[in-house]
């Protein structure tokens, strides 16, 4: 069948949002795609010196630059950040991009930051860099690296919307320093706002979280091969109870009528199936459900986070699917 917003477009709204393979098996997509556009790249590094003390100039900057990542984004700015424990020290970093601005526009917008934190943190090391190329493909090739699979990791997240970011720098540091596990690390992801918010108008399934967002926070944590089970649990209790709490307490500080969302493909696996619609789908779960049960009745598409799982349990032991 064809599916798009004048055929099928109830089963189109699903398929925008609504989970990957849950409701049908698309065989073909027409996409549309846009010119390349010229690509400005800007790094930055921020290093806490090693020490045995808790950090205190560090928490304090990255709250900080929290609290103006929204005007950045504003300015078009948009990419992913990272802090990570390294030998005693701390550090982050980030690889934003901005698009058809001319040279130094990034620079300027970071320069106002930079400057706060070198007369405020003078401890910390804090260098950036800016390069513009003609693509997309030419300032992202320097990104494209061989990643390692099969690691063992879980992750907290939330949607964070304008008010959760903006003037909110003790919340967002109480949130850093009771939620991030002793040796996991932060990603950020400044990728709403922009077009995200002014596409609210689609009629897609995404949660409506999506469209007030202006970052993706996440607390990860990892270990290897041969822990000891009832450190693994202990991980996992953490992150669920204690990591995942902390973000949820940041994002409702945002006060967003659409409601605290998570992005479901870098969430905790272990979230609550009772939590599911809330979470991931937030107002358009209920007509997602009514969807799942027209177009899948028989539940052939499943997956314990995805729409309509609260259909089926798994078995203990087995593994096997029965029927609630």
């Amino acid at each position: 069948m064809t599916v798009n917003k004048h055929s099928n477009p109830d089963l189109f709204f699903a398929l925008r949002g609504g989970g990957g393979g849950t409701f049908a098996v698309v065989l073909s997509a027409t996409v549309k795609t846009y010119p390349t556009v010229q690509t400005t790249r800007h790094t930055l590094l921020m290093l806490s010196p090693a020490s045995s003390e808790p950090h205190d100039s560090f928490w304090d900057a990255m709250a900080y630059i929290h609290g103006h990542l929204p005007r950045l984004a504003d300015e078009g700015m948009t990419g992913y950040f990272a802090a990570v424990p390294q030998n005693g020290s701390i550090i982050m970093t980030w690889d934003f991009v901005i698009y058809d601005r001319p040279p130094g526009t990034a620079t300027a917008l970071f320069s106002p930051i930079e400057s706060y934190i070198n007369a405020t943190y003078p401890s910390l090391q804090l260098s950036t860099t800016e390069k513009s190329d003609a693509t997309w493909l030419k300032a992202y090739n320097p990104s494209i690296f061989p990643a390692p699979i099969g690691q063992n990791f879980l992750i907290a997240s939330r949607l964070l919307p304008r008010a959760a970011l903006e003037n909110n720098f003790e919340n967002i540091r109480s949130t850093f320093i009771t939620g991030l596990p002793k040796a996991g690390g932060i990603v950020g992801q400044l990728i709403a706002a922009g077009q995200v918010s002014r596409n609210r108008h689609l009629h897609t399934a995404v949660h409506p979280a999506w469209r007030s967002a202006y970052m993706n926070l996440m607390f990860i944590v990892a270990w290897p091969d041969g822990t000891p089970v009832s450190s693994v649990l202990g991980i996992r209790r953490f992150n669920s109870e204690v990591s995942v709490g902390a973000l949820e307490k940041l994002a409702l500080t945002g006060g967003s009528d659409d409601g605290v969302g998570v992005y479901i493909n870098e969430a905790d696996a272990y979230t609550r199936e009772e939590d599911v619609g809330r979470l991931f789908w937030g107002a358009n779960y209920a007509k997602l459900k009514t969807l799942k049960e027209r177009w899948d009745p028989e539940g052939v598409f499943w997956c314990r986070l995805c729409v309509g799982n609260e259909k089926w349990v798994e078995e203990e032991g087995s593994g096997r699917l029965c029927l609630a």
